[in-house]
């Protein structure tokens, strides 16, 4: 029975939550972080005599002991290949495969007693075939495009290496960062929004290594390094850490030891943030969790009628605390937002702030009165924040409007989907509907947002292998957030088109099964063809690529290394190893003609699939292949919980930096969001039970 499936995920992932108010989760070990913390903490002692930096005198064993268990952790975690993956679960890749021997190279500079000369010989012989076989520099670059966010950082901790000269590594015009925030927009720079600390600290150190030959620029940039310095620590958050993130830290540390400035506050703080970020084996991850994000999307994938027995008062108060209630000194984003963390590195964003007012209006009836208030408090804030943040194309960037031109900075797909999904579900409390302005507001909003969502939809309708295993992209959406290691480019519009699906069908619910007073409606009448026929396509897609085993998306086939055993995971290996994307590492020619489906994308697409027959059972294109489909999907989806493949969760990453991650508790999440709607449709069937008298 489907509630008993439900039953089963719910009480692990409230076993998960322990004795905290809220759910803190697990991200995997990352080889790109531990990496980027070994150079970093190598460049510290190499150069702590030039930094006069005194505090290094307190911690120098310490550090030492982290780059040996650090090193030994990668040197385990090398794949057959001879590269190295983001993750054990991950294929390897030629940009964390040069920060590990970047890593090795600078540990050899040390001299350390627990690694003698010759130590690394054969793991970097390795990783040169790797590299090789790669396309070395130009392989890296290929990965990223235009996008320097990455590149940069890791060309100068391969020329801090001696890896590549410095003439590869593109200047970062750091001088840019003495202009106000709110000009950034304007000033084209050529990393996302969320890197200026790399900008600073590593275009400084690029300065100092190579300088321009322009007399004029020189002197510009010499003039802003204190300046520039002094926002670079106005932007390092009280825990030390740049956005949570070891690599990001880690580039910022590095760049500032190397160019002399370690006795910079930046640098003390930075070294502490990074020792605190380490495992016991000695791996760090690629952020220091994702609290947040994971207590909201639990929360919102609980039925309804559980939801009273797992927020309680300790819960509502935590997510409470965790809205931004001040200009946010990173990104100058204005009060009212929700970062994916509770900690001090976190930036409110368009992904967790939908999630977060989402959470708040479904416990709303649920929380005692004096709450009420608190709850609303925080409620409207949060849409005002949203409305704010909209791009003139109708969608929503990550964390700052209007910067357009890169992927963190772009219209997403999915954060726009959910922005939708989060005002029709503030839309149905009461004290909204008091609340003209900006109830109209809130619509011409959506209506803009849903324009964009429509155009955004995939009219390709190739069938190369340039989308292979998929059979066409014809009706899908692609998310920003969400990525799979096994499809051709690394994109995932299993996730994409399941969380798009989901709001669009929320919105029709509303047009359907209309409230009282309709101004509670986000959608005009105008667009509801336009929308159906969306669905329509969406559906049909999914349909096209529905798994043999009757689920959805794609993962490794290898039972020992979806187990991560610390025998099996340095044995991923990729078919083949090209530059701009992976191979079809899932195609039938790869594995024997066999796909085997994910807990995580089954879930969310099933989801989704649910909530669209619940409310457009009755429209013209549902037939009774889309219940067939769903049957399958939801046997396989009980298959998977009976066999617990929730303790394995897959790779997924941000697919447009080709950063890998997993969280353990995805696998979870994503599941009980579809066996919720299932459960939910079950009981609205069911007639109630007669109680006979006496």
């Amino acid at each position: 029975m489907t509630q008993d499936h439900y039953q089963i995920v719910l009480d692990e992932l409230v076993r998960r939550r322990g004795d905290q108010d809220h759910w803190t989760g697990i991200l995997s070990a990352s080889a790109l972080s531990t990496a980027t913390m070994v150079s970093a903490f190598a460049e510290v002692l190499l150069h702590e005599a030039e930094g006069n930096a005194g505090f290094v005198d307190t911690c120098r064993n310490e550090l030492r002991i982290a780059i040996v268990a650090a090193v030994d952790w990668l040197v385990k975690h090398q794949n057959r290949d001879g590269g190295w993956g983001d993750t054990d679960r991950s294929f390897s890749n030629p940009s964390t495969a040069m920060l590990v021997k970047s890593a090795l190279i600078l540990t050899e500079q040390l001299a350390l007693s627990a690694f003698p000369v010759g130590s690394f010989d054969e793991v970097i012989r390795l990783a040169d075939d790797y590299l090789d076989a790669c396309g070395g520099v130009a392989g890296i670059r290929a990965r990223y495009g235009k996008d320097k966010t990455f590149v940069i950082p890791i060309l100068s901790n391969a020329a801090l290496a001696g890896l590549v000269p410095w003439s590869l590594v593109a200047a970062l015009p750091f001088e840019l960062a003495a202009f106000p925030q709110s000009l950034f927009r304007f000033l084209r720079l050529p990393v996302v929004s969320y890197a200026i600390p790399a900008l600073v600290a590593i275009g400084q150190l690029r300065f100092r290594m190579s300088p321009p030959r322009n007399p004029i620029t020189r002197w510009i940039r010499k003039a802003c390094v204190k300046k520039t310095l002094r926002v670079l620590q106005a932007m390092q958050p009280e825990s030390g850490g740049f956005l949570e993130a070891a690599p990001l830290t880690a580039f910022v540390l590095m760049s500032l030891a190397a160019s002399g400035q370690l006795a910079h506050p930046v640098a003390e703080s930075a070294i502490d943030f990074l020792l605190a970020s380490r495992r016991n084996d000695g791996s760090v991850p690629i952020d220091t969790n994702l609290a947040c994000w994971l207590t909201t999307l639990s929360l919102n994938a609980i039925r309804v009628e559980d939801i009273h027995a797992i927020a309680d008062e300790e819960l509502v108060d935590w997510l409470l605390t965790c809205q931004h209630r001040f200009r946010h000194p990173f990104t100058g984003a204005m009060p009212g937002g929700w970062s994916w963390t509770n900690l001090s590195g976190g930036v409110p964003d368009a992904d967790d702030t939908p999630g977060a007012l989402i959470a708040l209006a479904r416990i709303y009836d649920t929380v005692p009165l004096h709450r009420k208030k608190l709850v609303l408090e925080a409620l409207f804030p949060g849409i005002e924040w949203l409305l704010k943040l909209q791009n003139s194309d109708g969608g929503f960037p990550t964390f700052c409007r209007g910067w357009g031109t890169m992927p963190f900075d772009r219209s997403s797909v999915d954060l726009t989907a959910h922005v939708l999904r989060a005002f029709q579900a503030c839309l149905q409390l009461e004290p909204f509907s008091r609340s003209g302005s900006l109830r109209k507001r809130m619509r011409a909003s959506a209506f803009h947002a849903i324009k964009f969502i429509l155009r955004k939809q995939s009219k390709d309708d190739s069938n190369d292998e340039s989308v292979e295993p998929l059979k066409s992209r014809k009706g899908c959406w692609f998310p920003l957030w969400f990525g799979n290691q096994y499809l051709t480019p690394e994109e995932n519009p299993l996730y994409g088109t399941g969380k798009t699906l989901r709001a669009l069908c929320d919105l029709i619910r509303f047009v359907d099964h209309p409230p009282a007073d309709r101004n509670e409606i986000l959608m005009s009448t105008r667009q509801l063809d336009w929308v159906d026929d969306a669905i329509a396509r969406a559906t049909r897609w999914i349909m096209d690529n529905q798994n043999a085993d009757g689920g959805w998306g794609y993962k490794q086939l290898d039972a020992s290394i979806a187990g991560g055993s610390e025998s099996s995971i340095a044995k991923v290996e990729r078919p083949d190893c090209v530059a701009d994307g992976p191979p079809h590492c899932n195609s039938p020619a790869a594995n024997g003609g066999k796909v085997v489906s994910s807990m995580e994308e089954t879930g969310v697409v099933l989801e989704s699939l649910f909530v669209c027959r619940r409310v457009c059972k009755e429209h013209s294109f549902w037939t009774a292949n889309h219940d067939r489909a769903c049957r399958q999907g939801l046997d396989c989806l009980k298959r998977m919980v009976e066999q617990k493949e929730f303790l394995t969760p897959s790779p997924v990453g941000f697919y447009f930096t080709k950063l890998w991650y997993y969280e353990e508790l995805y696998p979870l999440i994503f599941s009980l969001g579809a066996l919720a709607q299932e459960q939910e449709k079950l009981e609205s069937a069911t007639p109630p039970a007669v109680i006979s008298g006496d």
